[in-house]
């Protein structure tokens, strides 16, 4: 029970099975363990054996897992032309998740591949398609705690201005239909930018000009209801431009842009930044720099890409604890405590 046996890294605590097989203890985690990471496993007294024996003194074994191995390099993309704006994203079960733009036959399409923790890459899969000649462009990804993928892009038909469109993969059941999540008057300059967090919700931010001045605005997603509409989220009549967004565990973003000021008669490229909160939705924008920036960054709530790493591994109390990243620094006590039987053993 999670009273007896404690298995984590950190403050996060692993998900694992629990098997015996004669005087052996079996522990399974239920993931992959993380490469270069320290992990720790208590085994408490109340630990019984099969005729109820308890364990005299309490067990910590603590080891680090060794990297993972690079595989030999294979071509995920689809056949054709060449392609570019390529960005990766992974959920916390080791599944993944590649977009890019890529020209076939002459026209500019938006491709993806999925790739299983347990298989590997699947095959390409075009995201978007339209007869329409047409150019895609800054493709974002993120995964939700489901590993449900929601997916933007931004997109230029012909000789209109350029759009947003965002499309969502459930694994199992493929790509549902691409939908237009902006349709105001005007056009998209730059690329749009995309956070979301484990319950689904998400934030698009992009630069939009109106045929007068460009703003930053923004649209929030809802795995519910959908999208929303389309908000201007800046507060000046200048040009602003370059917007980066991050969101927490709890559904609350900070954007961050670049905005011309005049000040002391010359023009001063400003970092502005306003704030989301669920139900209360944006704060009024306010600068956070005083002298010229360039391409300000949202750096709160950083995440970590993680690489699976091997098999899944067995773990078990008599220091067979491994996986195929490989365990380095395994520790025990000096004298190692057994039970007053011999049901189960830390040998």
């Amino acid at each position: 029970t999670a009273g007896t046996i404690g298995f984590a890294y950190g403050s996060t605590n692993v998900d694992f099975a629990i098997d015996v097989s004669g005087s052996e203890l079996i522990l399974s985690p239920a993931q992959k363990l993380l490469p270069l990471t320290e992990f720790r496993l208590q085994l408490s007294t109340d630990l019984r054996g099969a005729a109820g024996e308890r364990l005299e003194d309490a067990i910590e074994l603590v080891f680090e897992t060794g990297d993972g191995d690079w595989s030999a390099d294979i071509a995920i993309d689809a056949p054709g032309g060449p392609e570019n704006g390529a960005r990766i994203v992974y959920d916390r079960r080791g599944n993944a998740l590649a977009v890019w733009y890529q020209e076939v036959s002459g026209t500019t399409y938006l491709w993806a591949n999925y790739f299983e923790a347990d298989s590997g890459w699947g095959t390409a899969e075009l995201v978007e398609h339209n007869d329409v000649d047409f150019y895609v462009d800054s493709p974002r990804a993120v995964f939700d705690g489901d590993g449900n993928a929601l997916v933007v892009w931004t997109q230029t038909e012909g000789d209109d201005g350029g759009d947003v469109w965002s499309n969502r993969f459930v694994p199992g059941s493929g790509w549902d239909t691409p939908m237009l999540i902006e349709t105001e008057p005007g056009e998209v300059v730059g690329f749009v930018e995309l956070a979301g967090v484990a319950d689904g919700t998400a934030i698009a931010v992009w630069s939009h000009f109106d045929g007068r001045t460009l703003d930053i605005v923004a649209n929030h997603y809802d795995p519910a209801t959908g999208w929303a509409t389309v908000e201007i989220i800046d507060a000046l009549p200048v040009r602003a431009d370059n917007p980066r967004v991050a969101m927490d565990p709890a559904g609350n973003a900070i954007v961050v842009w670049e905005q011309p000021i005049a000040a002391g008669g010359t023009i001063v490229k400003t970092a502005y930044s306003t704030r989301y909160a669920p139900g209360t939705g944006w704060e009024v924008a306010e600068p956070i720099s005083t002298g010229d920036v360039f391409y300000p960054r949202s750096l709160t709530m950083p995440r970590a890409m993680r690489w699976p790493c091997g098999s899944k591994p067995t773990s078990r109390v008599r220091l067979q604890m491994a996986s195929a990243c490989g365990a380095t620094g395994l520790s025990r006590p000096a004298a190692g405590p057994r039970l007053r039987g011999s049901a189960i053993t830390a040998d």
